[in-house]
């Protein structure tokens, strides 16, 4: 079995699915690479929700993913987003 080629560095930007619902997406920073491993810190939360991942982990998507695939993104709280439409959105902490 061949591998994606994925090669992931500090600080990239990504969607990730949720790992409790698969309807919900997270926008996660790579906080750490290990081999094929990935620390993913979803933005807007503690270290203490930092999630691990496989380099080529099904769940892991380029940002605006979501917005192709369906799923809710569930962005940082406070955060101000400007979506590919040029929408601007603020989220109060619900799902977008």
């Amino acid at each position: 079995m061949s591998l994606p080629d994925r090669r992931f560095e500090v600080g990239h930007k990504l969607e990730v699915t949720d790992p409790t619902d698969a309807t919900v997406a997270y926008i996660a920073t790579v906080d750490q690479v290990y081999g094929y491993r990935i620390r993913l810190r979803l933005d807007g939360f503690y270290s203490s929700s930092d999630i691990w991942r496989q380099a080529y982990s099904p769940d892991i998507h380029p940002v605006g993913y979501s917005d192709t695939s369906g799923q809710k993104l569930q962005l940082p709280l406070g955060k101000i987003i400007r979506s590919h439409k040029n929408t601007v959105h603020y989220n109060r902490g619900g799902l977008l």
